[in-house]
């Protein structure tokens, strides 16, 4: 499987709620930068579920990888790409449903192990909005 076809697979697991197969896309030693809280460097575990949490926390209507771009040799890729979003979050605790939707630009690096691509570090930041 080529690395761009396990970005596209990432997206398509987390939305299918699919996080058995979701987590085996990552390597142990994964780590993520993210705007969202906490915030910050986040490492293993931890970074891991934080990036699961976007998928567990929303019902997509609508998810989409868009602009991908992949450079890739027979050991690292590296992918840039923009995730565009639509879907609805419930608050348990308020029991409230809000609708969200938006767009990140997403930076990906991952690795070949074990015959296959898995996801070693990424960036996530939002689309600047535009006054």
């Amino acid at each position: 499987m080529e690395a761009a076809e396990v970005i596209r697979m990432l997206h398509r697991l987390g939305a299918e709620r699919e996080f058995e197969g979701f987590r085996e896309l990552f390597s142990p030693e994964y780590t993520l930068f993210n705007h969202l809280p906490p915030g910050g460097l986040m490492r293993g575990d931890e970074a891991i579920r934080v990036r699961e949490s976007f998928f567990r926390d929303l019902t997509f209507s609508e998810i989409k990888v868009e602009e991908l771009s992949v450079e890739e040799d027979e050991s690292q890729a590296y992918a840039a790409y923009t995730l565009s979003y639509r879907g609805v979050a419930v608050f348990s605790k308020t029991y409230s449903v809000e609708e969200l939707g938006g767009r990140l630009r997403v930076t990906s690096i991952l690795e070949r192990r074990d015959g296959g691509w898995r996801i070693v570090h990424e960036h996530l930041s939002p689309w600047p909005k535009l006054p």
